[in-house]
């Protein structure tokens, strides 16, 4: 005994196929219609893609080999920060500056560190004038950086305050303890404390 399957069945099937297969184009049809005429190219992925990043760093270059701190108050010159290619369009969350120093030494024979409270470095982009446009990238209170008499040890890593307000976006950025226009520069109890491998930064948060 066999299966028997009238003509009308066979065109019954064909035509319930047909149903499902123009379903299933109408769908993908709605969809493709939906899509943009200009689709992204690849360089606005790019930018898009940019912005996921949390924060972009960038650092002075090279960083100090050796800056002193001593007890005469004067200016201390760091090494300029140079920023370039920020994506774009971008809105800054927040800018800090970043101190970093790989040692501190003691020359003084006594224990050693920053002598008076609220001292200060400053950024200011390059062309300004010290005194009118610079601002506080990081303080350092009394007995920051201390060190032991005659000794050396590791230095530390400073984060200053937000200072988005003034520091933009791209240029070159000036970064001093200023005495001579703002009576504002590190100094240390004895003579001399040593900051070797110094390196200053500005670190970039935005969306």
């Amino acid at each position: 005994m066999g299966f028997e399957t009238s003509v009308a069945d066979i065109e019954a099937a064909i035509t319930a196929a047909h149903a499902t297969t123009d379903a299933i184009a109408d769908a993908i049809q709605a969809k493709t219609d939906n899509l943009p005429a200009d689709p992204a190219d690849e360089s606005d992925l790019e930018t898009i893609l940019a912005r996921k990043s949390p924060f972009i760093d960038f650092w002075a270059h090279p960083a100090a080999d050796k800056i002193t701190i001593d007890s005469s108050a004067a200016d201390i010159a760091f090494p300029s920060i140079v920023v370039a290619g920020l994506p774009s369009g971008l809105t800054l969350v927040r800018v800090v500056f970043v101190l970093a120093i790989a040692n501190l030494k003691d020359t003084s024979a006594s224990d050693n560190y920053i002598n008076a409270a609220s001292k200060s470095i400053r950024v200011m982009l390059t062309g300004g004038a010290w005194g009118t446009n610079d601002i506080i990238a990081l303080t350092l209170d009394n007995l920051a950086l201390y060190t032991k008499a005659s000794a050396e040890r590791g230095g530390p890593v400073l984060i200053g305050p937000d200072i988005k307000a003034t520091v933009t976006g791209n240029g070159t950025w000036d970064v001093q303890s200023d005495e001579a226009a703002r009576g504002d520069a590190l100094v240390s109890l004895g003579d001399d404390l040593e900051l070797y491998d110094v390196s200053v930064g500005l670190r970039f948060f935005f969306q």
